[in-house]
């Protein structure tokens, strides 16, 4: 089983941080997935988007959240606090 990544920003970024952040996800777009890599993926996201929060102290931090659709997709959501401006899905898909 494989994903693909597919990025939405739905809102323009506000400040450095989030440009650096939306340049991120916006890079990975379309981008295919193993099942077996998805977790090491997970992780890199988590500890890149930290990375960005520590190079940009005064800015409020992004925070990144996955969640398991019922159809077997993963959503990633990420954003300062509650919002989200950016999101992606991680589509599920068997070769």
């Amino acid at each position: 089983m494989r994903y693909l990544y597919y990025f939405k920003g739905t809102n323009n970024p506000k400040n450095k941080l989030e440009e650096e952040v939306y340049a991120y996800l916006q890079a990975g777009d379309r981008l295919p997935v193993n099942a077996d890599d998805f977790p090491r993926l997970k992780n890199a996201m988590l500890y890149q988007v930290e990375c960005f929060n520590k190079k940009y102290p005064r800015c409020k931090p992004v925070v990144v959240k996955f969640k398991d659709l019922n159809n077997g997709d993963v959503a990633v959501f990420v954003g300062c606090g509650d919002t989200s401006p950016f999101h992606g899905t991680f589509l599920k898909f068997v070769n």
